[in-house]
């Protein structure tokens, strides 16, 4: 289930249901919740942006978290470069990682088209960079630049038998 697009309530009901699921004895046919295009509302208050005790739920239960690339997720946030969106990003990220552990956090751009994103593909390397700058590893970058994705995917998706 993707709750990038779900209310508040909605994402209360969800993750209240996926946790009562997993407990049961029906858990082999739960998959957890993704998140595709989020941030913290922490740092950046939006009705789009996760609550903290949504975040962790949604660890708690395997699920992943992508932070998002546009407007109006983002926004300046104390102790980052103002204005620049690499920045807020960078922000987001290290928020949520700190949050709820960086296997759980992704990149969230949202470039389906129906929206205006800070930057395209062609900048990721400055993204990739600026995370460098704060530290991450070559291990953590791949695990946040697609690596989780690629192993949510390979695990919770259906198998052709």
């Amino acid at each position: 289930v993707d709750l990038a697009h779900a209310s508040l309530n909605l994402i209360d009901d969800v993750l209240q249901n996926r946790a009562a699921a997993a407990a049961s004895s029906s858990s082999s046919k739960t998959r957890p919740p993704i998140v595709s295009h989020t941030a913290m509302n922490t740092l950046c208050e939006s009705p789009r942006n996760l609550q903290d005790h949504h975040a962790k739920r949604i660890a708690e239960l395997g699920g992943l978290i992508g932070v998002a690339f546009f407007r109006p997720a983002l926004c300046a946030v104390d102790g980052y470069p103002p204005g620049d969106p690499v920045q807020e990003i960078v922000a987001q990220i290290d928020y949520a990682v700190e949050l709820v552990g960086i296997q759980h956090v992704a990149l969230g751009s949202d470039w389906d088209g129906a929206v205006s994103t800070a930057f395209d593909a062609a900048n990721l390397a400055v993204l990739t960079g600026a995370l460098k700058t704060r530290g991450y590893t070559s291990d953590q970058l791949e695990r946040l630049m697609g690596g989780n994705v690629l192993d949510f995917l390979l695990k919770h998706l259906p198998r052709n038998s």
